[in-house]
């Protein structure tokens, strides 16, 4: 009887140890983050799809990485007071490949969507230096 009470427990470990290996080979094929690049999930996406999804929902920002500027938190502060453009940093330090491409697509559609801000914005502004006289 002592030994059945012993072998309950034991067979319920190797039960669990079994399914949670199993588990854990389908997690582990199912994975999208490389081991040598954590930064890989970034690798499917397509910038350029993303800016535009956020364009269209009337976000506007601008998307970092790498080690921060001593003056970037401020400079992100003045665009998000001023002109409402959110700068989101996504990566400190080095970077993979995928993280740089997807920065660079993202950002390129931004910029040009961000430069009739600009120009719109500058055109509105009211210019104290020219006077009526001038006219």
């Amino acid at each position: 009887m002592k030994r059945i009470t012993l072998l309950i427990p034991f067979l319920g470990l190797t039960a669990f140890g079994s399914y949670y290996h199993q588990w854990d080979t389908g997690q582990r094929a199912r994975n999208l983050v490389d081991a040598k690049d954590p930064l890989a999930t970034y690798a499917h996406r397509s910038g350029h799809d993303d800016a535009t999804r956020d364009l269209a929902r009337g976000r506007r920002r601008l998307l970092t990485h790498g080690e921060p500027a001593a003056w970037q938190q401020e400079y992100s502060g003045l665009l998000n007071r001023i002109y409402r453009i959110e700068v989101e940093s996504l990566a400190s330090g080095p970077v993979g490949e995928s993280l740089e491409h997807y920065t660079t697509d993202y950002n390129a559609v931004m910029r040009r969507e961000l430069a009739g801000v600009f120009v719109r914005i500058s055109s509105e502004t009211p210019r104290p230096w020219r006077s009526s006289s001038t006219r």
